[in-house]
């Protein structure tokens, strides 16, 4: 897909959040889903299929959040990007139970639903394993899948994050632009990606647009409480 970017104009600059916004962007893993022990399960699990050694936790928190093409490079050299996504797939299938919403996820999914604006995921995580995890995790009394209207992962773009391609496919299949859009992430990938898609980013404890500590804050900044 081709890039319609949007470069921020000088380095550092802060963009002021759209309150409310017209569309809200969410990465996945560390920011609705607690994802991290599932991942260090699956790694090893692919790993050890393939008569290496296990990861442990260390390695994969100092790339957590780079794409299974990163993966494919750094982890599992010589591994064709589809095959390792079934494995992901089937990986989480077995550790579901690991698996678990954030904190104020459902919540604040609930108030943007509330209120009309729509919600995407955005993330560099593979199709199927990305529906598997929005499908069986629930919180607020519904599967998280049932709050969003689009899904974009990071094996349907050219370039997944810190590109900005998955995010203008989800604004595309919303029908909008980036204007009035805004993301919430945790990673620098994220932050890289909404900064070249123009969008303003929320950073969920790392710095950001505005930086917040849990998913309740998200509300106030944006003015879902008023």
């Amino acid at each position: 897909m081709a890039s319609r970017s949007r470069r921020v104009s000088a380095a550092g600059e802060r963009r002021p959040l759209p309150r409310p916004p017209q569309v809200v962007l969410f990465d996945l893993d560390g920011v609705l889903v607690e994802t991290f022990d599932a991942w260090v399960a699956v790694l090893d699990a692919c790993r050890r299929r393939r008569g290496l050694s296990p990861l442990g936790p260390e390695p994969i928190r100092r790339t957590w959040g780079q794409g299974i093409l990163a993966d494919c490079r750094v982890f599992f050299p010589g591994t064709d990007p589809a095959e390792l996504a079934g494995e992901y797939d089937a990986g989480f299938a077995e550790h579901l139970d690991k698996v678990h919403a954030m904190n104020g996820a459902g919540a604040l999914l609930g108030r943007l639903r509330a209120r009309g604006i729509p919600a995407a995921v955005v993330t560099n995580s593979p199709v199927a394993m990305t529906h598997r995890l929005l499908a069986g995790v629930h919180d607020a009394g519904a599967p998280l899948g049932s709050f969003f209207e689009v899904v974009a992962c990071g094996d349907e773009v050219e370039r997944g994050k810190p590109a900005p391609d998955v995010l203008e496919l989800a604004v595309e299949r919303l029908g909008r632009g980036t204007r009035g859009a805004v993301m919430v992430g945790d990673t620098d990938n994220d932050r890289l990606a909404a900064a070249a898609a123009g969008i303003p980013f929320i950073g969920l404890c790392i710095s950001g647009d505005e930086r917040v500590e849990s998913l309740e804050e998200v509300a106030t900044r944006l003015a879902l409480e008023e």
